[in-house]
């Protein structure tokens, strides 16, 4: 996590907090936006990317649980799997072997 340097303005807390967001860390586009409010609550552009930066941290971490949780089912599937001879059978998760 960032740590917020004492003496920004919220015009260059915006700007950390739009250059975290190209680089997809979350916790401090939220972080920088949070301190930005705080100096300049009354600006909606501040608003809009907190709203932005909430929504894309909870797909973040949507698609972490959803990868976590395929993979998961790939290898329990794999595990059930007994193949006879001249059968396809699951070789690792997510391909086939015959």
């Amino acid at each position: 996590m960032a740590q917020i340097e004492a003496g920004l303005d919220a015009q260059e807390l915006m700007h950390l907090a739009l250059k975290a967001m190209e680089q997809d860390r979350h916790e401090d586009v939220l972080l920088f936006l949070k301190q930005a409010l705080v100096q300049e609550p009354e600006e909606g552009r501040l608003h809009y990317l907190q709203a932005a930066g909430t929504y894309t941290r909870s797909a973040a971490r949507r698609d972490r649980r959803s990868c976590s949780e395929s993979r998961r089912a790939a290898a329990r599937a794999a595990e059930r799997v007994q193949a006879k001879p001249g059968q396809a059978r699951v070789a690792a998760p997510g391909t086939l072997e015959t």
